[in-house]
């Protein structure tokens, strides 16, 4: 971690954004678009992250170019000043951080968030991660990403 840290607790959405979000994993005619319930479940869960009180202080410390931890729907969302790239994901912690690239549009924004996201839900690589399995899901994750972006903001 670089810089002084702050620690957010964003105890709303930790009550109901990711209980919302499994929630919606079982019940199968709730999708959006042509996604699957298990992706619409991942956008809906992103659209909790952007809108809520930890991705305001986020925001904040990238204004200030400090590191920041907030806890949001049970994830641990980190922004790192100092990070050369858009986000990357931390399984251990069952989050994610950003890093100054992902602040230079909402949609890069959005797309690191749901790229995590899609990460965090989706991957095998918890249980042991090797190159072509990363590459797959990193090139997937991306790929959703890509696709779901402009539901996020709707």
């Amino acid at each position: 971690m670089s810089g002084t840290q702050l620690v957010v607790e964003d105890a709303v959405t930790l009550a109901f954004g990711l209980i919302g979000a499994k929630m919606l994993l079982g019940a199968p005619a709730r999708t959006l678009g042509s996604f699957s319930a298990a992706e619409s479940a991942i956008i809906i869960e992103a659209r909790q992250i952007m809108e809520s009180p930890g991705m305001a202080a986020i925001q904040e410390a990238h204004l200030a170019g400090k590191a920041v931890v907030v806890n949001i729907g049970g994830r641990l969302v980190q922004y790192e000043p100092g990070l050369a790239a858009s986000g990357f994901t931390n399984f251990a912690q069952n989050g994610f951080a950003v890093g100054r690239e992902a602040f230079s549009s909402p949609t890069e924004l959005g797309r690191t968030v749901l790229h995590e996201l899609h990460r965090l839900t989706t991957s095998q690589s918890t249980v042991g991660a090797y190159g072509e399995l990363v590459a797959s899901e990193t090139r997937a994750a991306f790929d959703f990403a890509n696709r779901a972006v402009g539901y996020l903001f709707q």
